[in-house]
């Protein structure tokens, strides 16, 4: 699959794309979701085309020049794409659907790309941490979150990238409450699951 070029009106608060067929997949235009990105790190929750490569992502923000560093927790590794580096040294070449991404900026932007829904998806959980980019189209408690594995038993912790704190809130399944400081997983949402066996996370998004 192919990613879709896409140009954003940041004025009128629309992308456009120019695409014939990708997938099963269903492109919705007009009206997006306007995510605004903090100097400093920040996490965006990416809900775009398979193999996106980071350039088409770049471009989409309102200031490009402002993204010193890509960032993608995969496999247990992580992968890095420096727009102003030498290309052979970047290992973050695509950017998968739904992909947790943090950026590094030099200063605020935004990022309003296309939004692409697949329907229900399952996620795998590996043992030790996993990223995710909540996909579902309402908010939920932790709570909920943690019902929606496989085995909740192997969830031993989630960690939510609070752009607004600069920093991560914390739900500890097992945990006393009163050191849980998370709340609500909003969508596109990027956060950490802790778990000490693998599993799996069904994320509804229709």
């Amino acid at each position: 699959m192919t990613a879709i070029p896409t140009t954003v009106d940041y004025a009128a608060g629309t992308a456009t794309a120019s695409v014939e067929r990708q997938g099963t997949y269903t492109l919705l235009l007009g009206s997006t979701r306007d995510f605004s990105l903090p100097a400093g790190v920040a996490a965006l929750g990416f809900h775009g085309a398979p193999a996106t490569p980071p350039e088409l992502l770049q471009g989409q923000l309102s200031d490009p020049s402002a993204l010193q560093v890509m960032f993608q927790f995969r496999d247990g590794v992580w992968l890095v794409y420096r727009p102003s580096g030498p290309s052979i040294l970047n290992s973050l070449r695509s950017i998968d659907a739904s992909a947790p991404l943090f950026l590094s900026l030099s200063r605020a932007t935004r990022w309003a790309g296309p939004l692409l829904f697949f329907g229900d998806r399952e996620v795998p959980v590996a043992s030790g941490f996993t990223a995710v980019t909540y996909t579902g189209l309402d908010a939920v408690t932790p709570e909920e979150l943690l019902a929606q594995f496989a085995n909740p038993g192997a969830v031993s912790a989630i960690f939510l990238f609070d752009n607004a704190l600069g920093g991560y809130r914390t739900f500890r399944a097992a945990g006393p409450s009163v050191l849980n400081d998370l709340e609500l997983v909003q969508p596109f949402d990027v956060f950490f699951v802790l778990a000490d066996r693998a599993t799996s996370l069904l994320i509804p998004e229709g």
